[in-house]
């Protein structure tokens, strides 16, 4: 499957996942070594501090901070090179991403002034007890969906069209005003499986440690192991998700086919790399 016009078409949720996996296997060491090169300095300091403090929290806030002003656009990038069959390495991917940091921070300082209501509503809720939390998350909740869909494609914005915060979020607006549907079901499949890899996990593991006495020794230990090797995993697959559910709207609303076929982007395979694709050059 070169990427050529006649491959670039709307996609089914189905396609857009299918092609997600072939693009994260035939480019796993690249998307591996990207994540890890972030994630495994944090990995020694959680230790660290579950050793020295009994806690992880302000180290996995950091982790949280540089994941999303920089390891995603990494990700981003990476996948969107290797989705158009271009040359890509860790290093091009990191020195594309730092750049467009201030963007990152700002984008995701706006979007957090957006989802705050939200979060009030919720703690207001609280004041009144366990009801009407219930109440007012479900309140919250559809709002929240609503937001981080429509601001779904921030970071294809940023790395790939280079916008600036507020520009990138009036993009992924534009982007995704229409088949809302179809980018719910694709990114909520995403979502799922980040959480099933992620976070179902160490979850199991907290639980554990309070069932079995010899995993309250090392269980905290392993639970941040296992998360971590979690993120590695999944970050690669959901940024793919998020660069092909991008390109495909892009074809779906601008005709980004024809675009690339009055270009010069089709001498390479969609996903090179990917064992029996046709190369047109050969």
């Amino acid at each position: 499957m070169a990427l050529q016009p006649s491959n670039l078409r709307p996609l089914s949720a189905g396609e857009v996942l299918d092609r997600a996996f072939r693009l994260y296997r035939a480019h796993f060491w690249l998307f591996i070594g990207i994540a890890g090169i972030l994630l495994a300095p944090f990995l020694a300091l959680e230790l660290l501090s579950l050793f020295i403090f009994g806690q992880t929290t302000i180290v996995s806030y950091i982790q949280s901070f540089f994941e999303a002003n920089l390891l995603y656009g990494a990700m981003v990038w990476a996948a969107s090179r290797a989705y158009l069959g271009l040359p890509v390495s860790m290093n091009d991917s990191y020195r594309q991403a730092q750049p467009r940091f201030g963007s990152f921070f700002g984008a995701n300082f706006m979007q957090g002034a957006a989802y705050f209501p939200a979060i009030i509503l919720v703690g207001l809720g609280a004041l009144g007890g366990t009801g009407c939390v219930v109440i007012m998350a479900l309140c919250a909740i559809p709002y929240l969906v609503f937001l981080s869909i429509r601001w779904g494609l921030v970071v294809p914005a940023i790395m790939i069209e280079g916008l600036a915060a507020s520009p990138s979020l009036k993009r992924s607006w534009s982007l995704t005003a229409q088949d809302f549907k179809h980018i719910f079901v694709v990114l909520m499949a995403s979502t799922i499986l980040s959480y099933l890899v992620v976070l179902l996990p160490g979850t199991i593991i907290v639980y554990a440690m309070t069932q079995f006495e010899i995993l309250k020794e090392i269980g905290l230990a392993l639970s941040s192991v296992i998360t971590q090797l979690g993120i590695l995993l999944s970050v690669p697959l959901t940024t793919s998700i998020l660069v092909i559910i991008y390109y495909d709207l892009r074809v779906r609303r601008e005709g980004y086919d024809l675009e690339l076929a009055l270009g010069a982007t089709t001498d390479e395979p969609a996903i090179s790399g990917e064992q029996g694709l046709p190369n047109p050059e050969q």
